[in-house]
């Protein structure tokens, strides 16, 4: 009941607490249940790997001893699959999620079914495949329809939304958002927080940015009241979408700096991924500050760095000029590049990406020739060129 309404402290005391008695009694169901939920109240609190380390706990404790999990196990594989998608592992998002639906669905556990299915929708969406996307989400609503799990529900609801604004339907949206928006309120459970944030995402897009403010600033004060910390990040990254839309870049690079303050310990990814080209400039603009004098010390430029080359492989595959490349550059060469391009050392590059500092100097070395360059210099120079950067 506290996940449910919002209150990911209070989730974690009583879980934790059910996770010990379980245990105790040896109740596997009731244990990996509470688990499963735990892991999502850590979701909540922007505490991923935490998340992850209860997810795994959970699955040991599903899985029999000839390996094979049970069915309910489905629960702990479909949110694994969450912080996987989070983290920009996308294949290996979609197995665990497809593992997830398929446990999930001889266990009956609708709930779960219907996670599995956005986040599908979600990895989908972000590899390109729309009609997989469109396949995910129907999926998801049928199986949604008249059940009470309004949080896994509103998923879905977010993700016709965005593929809507994808496919440039506006009209469906703005409809849409004009039926649900809600006057400001002080407190909001997640369910409606997912919702309304998707009324604010439609109404940056129709120009109705104070509007989309306004709305986003009451979410914002929900989320932090309440603890929901992946909310709040999520708020602010569109608050720094809608100050860069107004023209107030000192308001955009704040909202987005708060943001990457709260997500740089949990490797968030795909919340600043998903917003496109728009969120690729505003880090662009934070990592060029982050070499001047007044930078912010709580984000490190590694970080940003590794943001942006999440950007830069699909940019490079788009790119005009980039397709002069004779040898592209593979994706890690990329996030190579662009810790390069944050002034980076090679140990630090080597730190940042859990390498050896001879691996580095290898990836730079092919940096070099495929741009046929000389120095890093000149590699940032030819790959701004290239718009790679």
């Amino acid at each position: 009941a506290y996940h449910w309404s919002g209150d990911p402290d209070a989730a974690i005391r009583a879980l934790t607490e059910a996770v010990a008695l379980s245990r105790v009694a040896g109740q596997s169901f009731q244990r990996l249940t509470a688990m499963a939920i735990l892991g999502r109240a850590y979701e909540m609190q922007a505490a991923l790997h935490q998340a992850m380390e209860t997810y795994r706990e959970a699955l040991e404790l599903g899985s029999s001893a000839a390996r094979r999990p049970a069915p309910f196990a489905g629960m702990a594989y479909v949110g694994m699959a969450g912080v996987l998608y989070e983290w920009d592992d996308l294949d290996g998002a979609r197995q665990t999620a497809q593992e997830g639906v398929r446990l999930s669905e001889e266990g009956g556990f609708v709930a779960y079914q219907v996670f599995g299915h956005a986040l599908l929708a979600r990895v989908c969406e972000a590899q390109g495949d729309r009609d997989g996307a469109l396949d995910n989400v129907e999926h998801a609503e049928r199986l949604g329809q008249g059940s009470d799990y309004s949080l896994v529900t509103a998923l879905a609801t977010e993700l016709r939304v965005r593929l809507w604004l994808a496919q440039d339907n506006l009209m469906a949206a703005a409809r849409w958002a004009q039926e649900r928006q809600l006057q400001p309120a002080v407190e909001l459970d997640p369910a409606s927080e997912i919702e309304q944030t998707a009324v604010a995402r439609t109404l940056i897009i129709q120009d109705r940015r104070e509007d989309a403010l306004s709305l986003l600033a009451s979410l914002l004060e929900a989320a932090q009241a309440a603890g929901r910390t992946a909310h709040v990040i999520k708020v602010r990254a569109l608050q720094a979408l809608a100050f860069e839309e107004l023209g107030d870049e000192a308001q955009a690079l704040s909202a987005l700096k708060h943001a990457l303050s709260l997500a740089e310990p949990a490797g968030y990814v795909r919340t600043f991924v998903d917003e496109g080209e728009p969120m690729a400039r505003l880090l662009r603009q934070v990592l060029d500050a982050q070499r001047k004098p007044r930078r912010c010390e709580d984000i490190t430029p590694g970080y940003i760095s590794r943001l942006l080359a999440a950007f830069g492989t699909s940019r490079q595959a788009t790119s005009p000029a980039a397709q002069a490349l004779v040898n592209p550059l593979t994706e890690r060469e990329a996030e190579v590049l662009y810790l390069v391009a944050g002034g980076l050392s090679n140990r630090e590059i080597a730190q940042e990406l859990v390498v050896a500092v001879s691996t580095v100097k290898s990836h730079i070395n092919h940096i070099y020739g495929k741009l046929d360059v000389r120095n890093r210099t000149q590699a940032v120079a030819r790959a701004r060129e290239l718009e790679l950067l």
